[in-house]
C-alpha cells in the first residue's frame, strides 16, 4: 500500500508539474490548500523531495518550490521510491540489500517468489513509465493496462 506520505507527495509533485511553466515558485500553503493536505506534513515531504533533487526551494517572502526538471522527466516511480522506499510487493521479492538479509524460511524453495517478483517488476515498470506530465493531463498519453483476469472475464462473458 502507498502511505499518505507517498500519496501527498505525488499530489504535490503533480501540482508543481501543473505550475511548471510559471516563473514563480509555488508555496507549500497553496499546494496544501489545493490538494487538501496538512501544510506542516507537506512541508516535511517537500524537504525529502528537495534532498532527492526532484524539487528546489526558493527562499524569501515569495519563495516556495518548483520542479528541477520538466514533468516529462519525472515519474511516479521516482517520487514514490523517494518517499516510500523500494517498490516491492513483499520484502522477500526485493533485490535490495535489506531484503536479502531478511529472507524467510521458505526462500530457497518458495513457489510463490517468482510471482511476487514478476508483480513487483510489473508495478515498478508502470510507475516508472508514468510521468508527472501524463498525470497532469491523462488524455495526453493514456495508459493501456488490462489485466489477464479482466480479459478472461470478458471472454467468458461473450462465450
Amino acid at each position: 500500500m502507498i502511505s499518505t506520505k507517498g500519496d501527498y507527495g505525488l499530489r504535490a509533485a503533480i501540482d508543481l508539474a501543473r505550475n511548471y511553466s510559471s516563473t514563480d515558485p509555488v508555496q507549500v500553503k497553496d499546494i496544501a490548500e489545493r490538494q487538501d493536505v496538512p501544510k506542516d506534513y507537506l512541508s516535511l515531504i517537500m524537504v525529502d523531495l528537495r534532498k532527492a533533487g526532484v524539487v528546489e526551494s526558493v527562499r524569501g517572502p515569495r519563495g516556495g518550490y518548483r520542479l528541477t526538471r520538466p514533468p516529462t522527466e519525472i515519474s511516479m516511480g521516482e517520487v514514490l521510491e523517494i518517499l516510500e522506499g523500494p517498490i516491492q510487493m513483499l520484502e522477500c521479492a526485493s533485490t535490495a540489500p535489506a531484503a536479502v538479509e531478511h529472507r524467510c524460511s521458505q526462500h530457497s524453495g518458495c513457489s510463490m517468489r517468482n510471482v511476487w517478483s514478476y508483480l513487483t517488476e510489473t508495478i515498478a515498470e508502470v510507475l516508472y513509465r508514468t510521468t508527472l506530465e501524463q498525470l497532469c493531463s491523462p488524455d495526453l498519453v493514456p495508459l493501456q493496462i488490462e489485466s489477464k483476469k479482466s480479459s478472461a472475464r470478458r471472454s467468458r462473458a461473450t462465450a
